[in-house]
């Protein structure tokens, strides 16, 4: 059980070159409604670019050989299949990783509930609400709960989460869920102060557009599809003073509850591997993914992998840890100690280029 499936992989039109009985390994890379291929102004973030271009090398002085040796080492064992499709084979012949890049939120809960794959979430934690897809960065409700299957989050977090009221609520333009005092707040335990926690107080929608001062016509609409007339909600102000809104949320029992990681029983994390790298997905989602009393989703000999970031990240991150993935000599039919090996190389490298963030 969890040993690499030997397959044969049918390779695009005009290559000749086929590799029968290999172990693959599956991995499929989810890029959120932000830092996707699509967005990213340089080159060398994107996919699968970014793993052989200028990000590694390029900000370290004596370290620049280490450009051309990832060029040599890396960009001829890559074969592009499609635009959102490329195969890797380890330099020992002994495994090929076939990486696929997805972007819409029922294609992320299809992967993470399929056997024997890897998926890699890369995008914005949205506050460790979960994971956020879609194909426009405007206003609307893309941010939020979506606007079809393909759009929106896909719930991770904790029941109750602070969000920045004027910077994300009101930028982003969607309708939010606030906890109103007409409802029990969960335990303590159970809410999560992403930008650090303040003192609890309640507001009502006059009492929020009374300090917004000057409300333009759209911050007014934004206000009146979440907050109703003579209801009380639950704000704080947090550690930089910014106006911030505790919001229903949570991995199970949502307002979406197709979209939410939801009860074991479920089953909708059966991935081998599961990366979220995301932004301090550490405190926001391992809690929960791991945690006894809520998901508990525990390691299992070669099965149940996970690994968060610890800080804020960037699109660099995933591009390094893959290219180290792709060189790792840990080849055997374990996809542990590859894994392993790819965190603490790309740990490395995060150092030597001042990234601050780490995966753990």
């Amino acid at each position: 059980m969890g040993k690499d499936k030997k397959r044969t992989i049918k390779i695009a039109p005009g290559h000749t070159t086929a590799i029968v009985g290999l172990p693959v390994r599956e991995i499929f890379i989810a890029q959120g409604i932000q830092f996707n291929n699509d967005q990213l102004s340089k080159q060398y973030y994107k996919l699968p670019d970014g793993i052989f271009k200028d990000t590694i090398g390029n900000h370290i002085p004596g370290f620049e050989h280490e450009k051309k040796n990832r060029f040599d080492y890396i960009k001829n064992k890559i074969i592009i299949i499609n635009k959102n499709t490329f195969t890797y084979t380890t330099s020992d012949g002994k495994i090929m990783y076939r990486v696929n890049v997805i972007n819409k939120k029922n294609e992320f809960k299809e992967k993470l509930a399929r056997k024997n794959v890897c998926v890699i979430y890369d995008g914005h934690s949205r506050y460790g609400r979960g994971a956020c897809f879609g194909d426009n960065v405007g206003q609307g409700d893309w941010w939020e709960n979506g606007t079809s299957d393909s759009n929106g989050l896909f719930r991770l977090g904790f029941p109750a989460i602070g969000v920045e009221f004027v910077d994300d609520i009101l930028e982003r333009g969607y309708k939010c869920f606030p906890w109103s005092t007409d409802e029990k707040l969960p335990p303590e335990s159970e809410r999560h102060y992403p930008e650090g926690k303040g003192k609890l107080i309640t507001q009502t929608k006059e009492d929020l557009l009374k300090e917004l001062k000057n409300p333009t016509n759209e911050q007014k609409k934004i206000i009146e599809k979440s907050f109703l007339a003579g209801k009380k909600y639950y704000t704080y102000l947090d550690p930089h003073s910014r106006r911030t809104i505790l919001l229903r949320a949570g991995w199970k029992d949502t307002k979406s509850s197709e979209y939410e990681l939801g009860k074991p029983d479920k089953n909708r994390l059966n991935c081998k591997v599961f990366c979220h790298f995301g932004c301090s997905s550490l405190i926001h989602y391992h809690p929960i993914i791991r945690g006894s009393s809520r998901y508990n989703w525990k390691k299992e000999g070669d099965n149940k992998l996970a690994y968060f970031t610890d800080r804020p990240s960037d699109s660099m991150l995933g591009p390094i840890f893959l290219y180290f993935l792709f060189k790792s000599d840990k080849t055997g039919s374990e996809w542990e100690p590859a894994f392993e090996d790819a965190k603490k190389e790309a740990n490395k490298m995060y150092d030597k280029l001042n990234l601050n963030y780490q995966i753990k």
